[in-house]
């Protein structure tokens, strides 16, 4: 998906930055929405307009993910990092922005171009579903491998939430010499699935059962376990039982993991549940 006009503000163009505070990157997209800017007094502006359909989310899923990557990689603590935003009014549509800064104007230690390197990578992997060996650049194997680890997490965090979205027009991002695009759909979300089953006791007790779904409701440790069964396997009647009287079981399952990489459990038929 390609925006209407393509536009690379300079990163340091628009309001002067917060005293103490030095720019990273700039998230900024073009959208058809009209604002009306009225004087009302002297000393007050009213907005008029579309401000309800602005969109602020897309911009902030990339800033997000920069962030979580200069955090996880230790480039800087997060609470040195701040997310400022900006709307620029353009006759029928406008731009609207956000920047990361980070607090210390005489941080000597500060390294732009791998802070525009890491912005880059986190960027181009979002778009290519977080196969960094798929990117169509050399910036990460440029970076520290110190850094490697950090940028995978960042990337695969925000594909686990927001894998597989389109954006509804292009963001382009900027950090220092540094310039790029993002449109279209982000990659899948990441598959954690393991469908090879591995035995697993757990200690609980029944709750119940839920015979559409073929569930045994099992709790343990705190936790609410679903466990697959067959109705001609297992002794309903024992369950309720059990449930009843909240009697502590161990039972026998086997676990494999679904696509979050969340477990799901099928209970052994052949190892009938016992008192723990």
């Amino acid at each position: 998906m390609s925006s209407k006009k393509q536009f690379f503000p300079n990163i340091t163009d628009l309001a002067l930055s917060p005293e103490g505070y030095i720019l990273l990157a700039q998230f900024e997209q073009q959208q058809d929405r009209k604002i009306v800017v009225r004087n009302v007094t002297d000393d007050q502006l009213l907005l008029t307009g579309d401000l309800d359909l602005l969109r602020w989310n897309e911009a902030h899923i990339l800033l997000d993910a920069v962030k979580s990557a200069l955090v996880q990689t230790n480039t800087f603590p997060g609470e040195l990092l701040v997310c400022t935003c900006y709307l620029v009014l353009c006759g029928s549509n406008c731009r609207v922005g956000l920047r990361l800064w980070v607090r210390g104007e005489d941080r000597h230690d500060l390294n732009l171009g791998e802070v525009a390197a890491i912005t880059t990578c986190v960027t181009a992997a979002l778009t290519s579903g977080s196969h960094f060996d798929e990117i169509e650049n050399d910036l990460f194997s440029e970076l520290p491998k110190t850094r490697h680890e950090g940028l995978k997490k960042a990337v695969q965090g925000t594909l686990q939430s927001f894998g597989a979205r389109r954006f509804t027009g292009a963001v382009h991002v900027t950090s220092a010499d540094q310039r790029l695009k993002v449109e279209g759909r982000l990659g899948a979300k990441p598959d954690r699935s393991n469908h090879h089953p591995k035995e697993e006791i757990l200690i609980g007790k029944f709750d119940g059962f839920d015979l559409h779904n073929r569930w045994l409701i099992f709790l343990s440790e705190s936790k609410r376990h679903l466990l697959s069964f067959s109705p001609d396997q297992v002794d309903l009647i024992s369950v309720a039982h059990s449930a009843l009287k909240a009697e502590v079981q161990s039972v026998r399952t086997y676990k494999t993991l679904d696509r979050k990489g969340n477990p799901i459990y099928a209970f052994a038929p052949d190892a009938p549940f016992k008192s723990a």
